[in-house]
C-alpha cells in the first residue's frame, strides 16, 4: 500500500477544501436571484415584523404568536441548540400562550424520562422524590450543568413557568414534557422508581428486568438477541403496571398511570431504534417516536390547549430536508409526520441568523454526526451568510417575523423566492470550526412547504452557561 508524507496528506486536504468552498452549492442561487435582489428586499421590507421584544426582562414574540395561535401544535424551531435569541423567542411564545386561559404544554427535544423530575419541580406532576420541588435548578436530576439546556436562557424560563404555575389553578397550569425516547445509562430506572413506590416487594424483580437497557450495550452491538431480551422484560414490567393499575392511581393518580405506561413504551422504542441504527440517534425510527408522543400529548389535551413543541428546525420542518450533496435525508422527520397526521392543526416556525455565535460542544470528529466524542462546550462565531443563501437574500439590519403564507398569497419576486429551494444555515449540538469549510452547516429548503413563520436574527448570542 502506498505511504503518503504528512506534507502530502495536508496538501491533498486542503485541496479537498478549497474544491469543496469553489462548489458551493448556493453559487447557482446568488446568480439566479441577483437581478431581483432588490425587489426581494423592498416587499420584505414592507412584510415582515420587527421582532423588538426578545431582550425584555420577560420577553415579548407577539408578532410571532399573531401568526400561528390557531394551531394547536406549534414547532418552535432553531437553527442551533446555544442561541439566546431563539431560547428568548421560546420564552415570548411560552407567555402569550399561558395567558390564552387554556392548557399548555411545552413539549422539548429531550428524553421522556428526564422531563418528568422538571414538570415535577415546576408544579405539575406526582414525583417519586417529594424533595424535587424544593431544589435549585442546577441539580443533576433538573438541569444541572454541562449541557445545552443548562444555560441561563432555560433557567429564566423554567423559574418563570414555576411562578405562574403558583397563581393559576391546576387546569391552567404548564406542563413539560421531554419527547425523545428513553437514551441515557440508566434507562428504565424511572418504571422501577414508580413501581416501588406502590409494591416496595417488586423492586428486585423490576430493577433486574431493566438491566437490558442499562448503559449501552444494545447500541454497541445491535444483538437480536439482547433486544429480544429486553423486549420480554419490558413486556413483563407492563405486565407488572396493569396489575397494580389500581394502586398506582389511588397514590399517585391516572396521569401517572399514563406517565408510566409511556415510560415503557419509549424504552421499547429505544430497542427498535439501536437494532436499526446502533448509537446514530438519526434515525426515523426515533422521528417517529417522537411524532407519536407530541400527538399523545396532544390528544391528552382533548379539545382545549396547545402544544408549543421546541427541537431543532430539522426536527419540525413539515417536510425532509435536503442534504448538501443535493438528495433529501434517509428518513421523515418528525415534523412531517405531525403535519400529515395534523394538517392544518400544525404550525411552524423556523428560527435563523445571518452571522454571530451559538454554544455548541466541540467534537473531536472530522464530520458533523452527532455520535463523535465531544469536549467541553463552547461559543462558536460564524460569519455572515455567503451570497445566495436564505440567510443573505432575506437579510435586515433588525430582527423580525415573516408571515410566509401572506408572502406568497400574491405575485412577485418574494414570493417566488419563497416557493424555490434554498440553502439555510444548520448547526447541531456538537461543531468544529473546519466544519465551516465544508457545506456540512447548510440544509436545503422550500419556504412555503417546510414552515409558516421565519424568524430572523442578524447578529445572534450564545447561550449563557
Amino acid at each position: 500500500m502506498a505511504r503518503f508524507s504528512p506534507r502530502m496528506r495536508i496538501a491533498a486536504v486542503v485541496a479537498a477544501l478549497g474544491l469543496t468552498a469553489g462548489c458551493a452549492p448556493w453559487r447557482a442561487d446568488a446568480r439566479a436571484w441577483a437581478s431581483a435582489q432588490p425587489t426581494i428586499t423592498r416587499e420584505l421590507e414592507a412584510l415582515a415584523r420587527p421582532l423588538a421584544g426578545l431582550d425584555a426582562d420577560v420577553p415579548s414574540a407577539a408578532p410571532v404568536w399573531a401568526m400561528v395561535r390557531d394551531a394547536r401544535v406549534i414547532g418552535v424551531g432553531e437553527g442551533t441548540h446555544g442561541t439566546r435569541e431563539f431560547r428568548r423567542l421560546l420564552h415570548g411564545l411560552v407567555v402569550h400562550a399561558a395567558h390564552e386561559q387554556q392548557p399548555v404544554v411545552l413539549a422539548v427535544e429531550l428524553p421522556f424520562n428526564l422531563v418528568l423530575a422538571l414538570d415535577a419541580w415546576a408544579g405539575h406532576g406526582w414525583f417519586p422524590d417529594p424533595e424535587i420541588r424544593e431544589r435549585d435548578l442546577s441539580d443533576p436530576r433538573l438541569l444541572g450543568t454541562h449541557w445545552l439546556g443548562a444555560v441561563q436562557e432555560c433557567r429564566e424560563l423554567f423559574t418563570w413557568i414555576r411562578d405562574f404555575n403558583r397563581e393559576v389553578p391546576p387546569e391552567r397550569q404548564i406542563r413539560i414534557f421531554g419527547v425523545d425516547v428513553c437514551m441515557s445509562l440508566h434507562c428504565g430506572a424511572e418504571i422501577v422508581d414508580y413501581l416501588r413506590d406502590v409494591d416496595p416487594d417488586i423492586e428486585p424483580r423490576a430493577r433486574d428486568l431493566v438491566v437490558p437497557l442499562r448503559g449501552f450495550d444494545l447500541e454497541r452491538t445491535r444483538s437480536p438477541a439482547l433486544a429480544a431480551r429486553a423486549r420480554e422484560d419490558l413486556a413483563e414490567l407492563r405486565t407488572m403496571l396493569v396489575e397494580r393499575r389500581a394502586r398506582i392511581v389511588e397514590r399517585q393518580g391516572s396521569d401517572t398511570y399514563e406517565l408510566v405506561q409511556r415510560l415503557v413504551w419509549l424504552a421499547e422504542r429505544r430497542v427498535d431504534i439501536a437494532l436499526v441504527g446502533g448509537d446514530n440517534p438519526v434515525s426515523h425510527e426515533r422521528e417517529q417516536a417522537m411524532a407519536e408522543t407530541v400527538a399523545w400529548i396532544r390528544d391528552r389535551l382533548g379539545d382545549h390547549g396547545r402544544v408549543l413543541l421546541h427541537a431543532h428546525n430539522g426536527h419540525v420542518g413539515r417536510s425532509r430536508p435536503r442534504m448538501p450533496n443535493g438528495r433529501l435525508s434517509h428518513s421523515p422527520q418528525m415534523g412531517e409526520h405531525l403535519a400529515a397526521r395534523l394538517g392544518s392543526d400544525y404550525a411552524v416556525v423556523y428560527s435563523t441568523f445571518d452571522a454571530g455565535e451559538f454554544l455548541a460542544f466541540h467534537t473531536l470528529g472530522w464530520v458533523g454526526a452527532e455520535k463523535f466524542k465531544t469536549r467541553a462546550l463552547r461559543a462558536f462565531s460564524v460569519r455572515s451568510a455567503p451570497r445566495g443563501t436564505l440567510e443573505a437574500t432575506l437579510r435586515a439590519p433588525t430582527a423580525y417575523a415573516l408571515d410566509v403564507g401572506e408572502a406568497t398569497a400574491g405575485a412577485g419576486p418574494l414570493a417566488d423566492y419563497l416557493r424555490a429551494e434554498h440553502w439555510s444555515r444548520t448547526f447541531t449540538y456538537a461543531w468544529r470550526p473546519s466544519f465551516a469549510v465544508f457545506p456540512v452547516g447548510w440544509t436545503g429548503v422550500v419556504p412555503v412547504a417546510d414552515f409558516d413563520v421565519l424568524v430572523y436574527v442578524p447578529r445572534a448570542a450564545a447561550t449563557h452557561p
